[in-house]
């Protein structure tokens, strides 16, 4: 057990809230949730000649739920993104990656996939829904308790929304605190 004036939950999307709420017996907190069925795989590459420090490749609404991203990194390394929305398949290796850049909106990523190198595995990650805890309406939170970032609203990864909103809630919270 550790005592404490204040308990900030800044656990993100991987938050235990509910269930320390449902642990001290209190119900009712209300949850908005918006399907998206995200997922999207990401690696490094090495040895992409390109004169811009990204690309961004959006969806070709309403046909291919599909996205893309380039971005430079320290080291002369890149790192790519590729994404779906809808709970499409995932690129698994090198062959299905290629493939599915080339089915994006454009294939200027795909040509730049096809001359780099891989520099680590694909890493994928799914993000089923968006949340939205709503803590405004909930007269159960215990006093000392305060939720930050994703831990109370959960938005697109791929827009690095959560981040923002973190950083946003830590700077609040300190004035507050001061």
């Amino acid at each position: 057990e550790i005592r404490a004036d204040l308990d900030a939950d800044a656990g993100g999307r991987g938050s235990r809230l509910e269930k320390w709420l449902s642990a001290l017996g209190c119900r009712g907190l209300e949850t908005s949730t918006c399907e998206m069925g995200l997922g999207y795989a990401s690696r490094l590459l090495e040895g992409v000649v390109a004169d811009f420090e990204a690309m961004l490749i959006y969806p070709e609404a309403p046909d291919k739920g599909r996205s893309g991203a380039l971005y430079r990194q320290e080291g002369g390394r890149w790192i790519v993104t590729l994404a779906a929305y809808g709970g499409q398949a995932l690129p698994e290796n090198d062959a299905e990656f290629l493939d599915f850049a080339r089915g994006l909106a454009v294939d200027s990523l795909a040509n730049h996939l096809a001359t780099a190198t891989s520099a680590s595995q694909i890493r994928r990650f799914r993000a089923p829904r968006a949340y939205w805890r709503h803590l405004e309406r909930f007269d159960g939170l215990p006093e000392g308790v305060v939720v930050l970032g994703d831990a109370y609203c959960h938005f697109n990864p791929l827009f690095a929304q959560g981040m923002s909103t973190s950083l946003l809630c830590a700077v609040e919270l300190a004035q507050a605190l001061s």
